[in-house]
């Protein structure tokens, strides 16, 4: 992670060192959790000679020193200060000594945690490590929603090092998350197109990387394809005499393009935008659903270019006009698919092989192919007489062409604006900000469109951690997955009720009907019919509907020292777990009247020795889940 993301967030950022968090003030016995740069005690953005010198002066001179944080002061991560720090740091500059120790050359928390402290470092964000408010907003725009243990994680590893690890998805230990592990190895999504449904699910559920999963859905629907239109392509794809598939064949064949699909996705859900460019162009899901395998010479078919340019990067008339989208299908003339050596699956030139009866047992496997013979080899003006023109011939040929163009419009600020804007939205506000996108911009130009770095710059800017707070309507995605996570809650290998509830909504993964994904904004997620499709999915609580688990609540109550037989304690246990400080004080004193009323209105006070205690909180927590708050983030 680069440094000056960093330091153009702390612009925005510098009343945190402070944090003014929703209206309470800081603990001072627990003080933010400064960030820092071990080394760049001089603030120049680098580490240096200059950084020795200021060393030296403050010590053995007297000066004011750079920084008000002992512990950028500690080069070598000793825990003391001294002569053996300059020297360390010299010998990492002019001798190939050993690196500077974390944080090292980025922002970061002093991850041995000595005794010298960190006051105030203006080069990089502080985030209070204790409020419980913020730790609950976090997880849920992060990820999906809070577990009870991950709260208490959040708590005390503090808001900062938890946004750092959920930037850096690839360092995250999955290998003793059973629970994950178990359902993966349970899996067959290359093959089962209703384990590749489960896979998004059990990802969110249960894995740590909670910003990755959610980024690989927001990349799945910013490039949506539909796995039904892989299948009917592939039902009726015969050898000029008889189909090549069986029905199920052609489940399987489009279950797998659409499974690598999305594992690139995943992949590269914090990588850099042009690497998602290409795939999604070169993907076999793609080129079947916007029709390009059908994008001929003398004949093109314009749904890819125009998709590719309203969808996937300018925005809907952003600095286009048909004349391109016509121009632009010409350059994806002969862009398709076949079958090649499964060795070669994903590279541009793999050798296409010949269709057969059993393509599958062959060896073979669909993937990206160019066909020269359909392919307009005239010369194409794209966006003539602006300043980012771009004019095909001479220089580039054939799928060349195509390449150009992909990351050509990688780098337009029209595309910088719209996936920003589109991220934003995702993680902040419905109304994005215009600052934020200003931000945002900013920092995809001086990174060339570095995902991970345009992340840090929303997730570190006040617009996300403080000013847009419960402003979000979950979709049912969000809703059905947050809720599983914040009472505990464990499925059953099939996940049967989630998909079901899903599938209702309309939000089933893989079968979105339109190519422009399943809707963000807050407005389509409030129809009657996806409000009471929840409320149903919320009944599962208490019920035990369909192999959704609740039965852990009294243990973490216990473990937690909640007095089980106290309302009150009860209600304000949950509430803190589920939405800390969203709740009226009305609200409250409703839960609590309606966790000691039995069904018939009648006076049921709470005991933890009676044989329904346990249903009596299924029967609470699912009354909670049904308040409002719960569909907000």
């Amino acid at each position: 992670m680069s440094k000056q993301s960093f330091v153009g967030a702390a612009a925005l950022l510098a009343a945190l060192l402070v944090f003014p968090v929703a209206g309470h003030a800081q603990d001072a016995d627990t003080p933010p959790e400064q960030w820092f740069t071990r080394g760049d005690v001089n603030l120049d953005d680098s580490i240096g000679l200059g950084d020795a010198i200021d060393f030296l002066e403050w010590v053995f001179a007297a000066a004011e020193p750079g920084v008000d944080c002992v512990d950028a002061y500690d080069f070598d991560d000793s825990g003391t200060i001294g002569l053996a720090d300059p020297i360390y740091l010299l010998t990492f500059l002019f001798a190939a000594g050993e690196a500077i120790p974390a944080p090292g050359v980025e922002c970061g928390p002093d991850p041995t945690d000595d005794t010298l402290g960190c006051a105030a470092y203006s080069g990089c964000v502080s985030f209070p490590s204790n409020d419980p408010e913020l730790v609950a907003h976090v997880l849920r725009r992060v990820g999906y929603g809070s577990t009870p243990a991950l709260f208490d994680r959040v708590l005390e590893i503090g808001v900062g090092s938890y946004l750092l690890e959920q930037l850096e998805p690839d360092d995250i230990d999955e290998s003793d998350n059973t629970l994950l592990n178990t359902y993966l190895e349970d899996l067959d999504p290359d093959v089962d197109f209703l384990d590749l449904v489960r896979l998004p699910i059990v990802d969110g559920l249960y894995s740590r990387a909670q910003l990755r999963a959610v980024l690989a859905d927001f990349w799945e629907q910013h490039f949506s394809t539909d796995l039904g239109v892989s299948f009917g392509l592939f039902l009726v794809l015969n050898d000029g005499t008889e189909a090549i598939y069986t029905v199920d064949e052609a489940l399987e064949v489009a279950t797998e393009v659409e499974h690598r699909e999305n594992v690139a996705f995943r992949t590269d859900a914090l990588g850099n935008f042009h690497d998602l460019l290409l795939t999604s162009a070169t993907s076999v899901a793609m080129l079947i659903y916007l029709d390009n395998i059908s994008n001929f010479v003398g004949n093109p078919n314009e749904n890819y270019a125009r998709e590719l340019l309203e969808l996937h990067t300018m925005g809907d008339d952003n600095g286009y006009t048909q004349q391109d989208i016509e121009e632009l299908a010409r350059v994806f003339t002969g862009w398709s698919i076949c079958l090649v050596p499964e060795d070669e699956v994903g590279e541009l030139d793999a050798t296409c092989q010949p269709l057969s009866l059993d393509p599958a047992g062959d060896g073979n496997v669909w993937s990206f192919a160019f066909y020269p013979f359909n392919h307009d080899y005239g010369e194409k003006t794209l966006f003539e007489g602006t300043s980012y023109e771009l004019i095909l011939g001479d220089d580039e040929f054939g799928m060349d062409e195509g390449l150009a163009v992909l990351e050509h419009l990688a780098t337009l600020p029209q595309t910088a604006e719209f996936v920003s804007t589109k991220l934003i939205q995702k993680f902040v506000a419905d109304e994005a900000p215009p600052a934020l996108i200003a931000d945002c911009l900013a920092t995809w130009a001086a990174t060339d469109g570095d995902i991970r770095e345009v992340m840090t710059t929303i997730l570190t800017s006040d617009e996300f951690l403080v000013e847009n707070r419960i402003a979000k309507i979950k979709t049912p995605l969000e809703f059905v997955l947050s809720t599983i996570r914040a009472f505990d809650g464990e499925t059953d290998a099939d996940l049967f009720f989630p998909l079901g509830t899903l599938d209702l909504l309309g939000a089933l993964p893989f079968f979105f009907a339109t190519p422009d994904g399943f809707p963000e904004g807050g407005d389509d997620q409030l129809g009657t019919h996806t409000l009471r499709e929840e409320i149903e999915f919320a009944k599962s609580l208490y019920n035990g509907f369909d192999g959704v688990d609740f039965t852990n609540l009294r243990t973490l109550m216990e473990e937690d020292d909640v007095d089980l037989g106290d309302a009150e304690e009860v209600v304000t246990y949950w509430m803190d777990r589920t939405m800390p400080g969203a709740y009226s004080l009305v609200e409250r004193q409703l839960a609590i009247d309606f966790l000691e009323t039995d069904l018939e209105g009648n006076p049921l006070p709470l005991n933890p020795d009676a044989f329904f205690y346990e249903l009596q909180i299924q029967l609470l927590c699912s009354f909670l889940a049904t308040y409002p708050q719960m569909i907000q983030q």
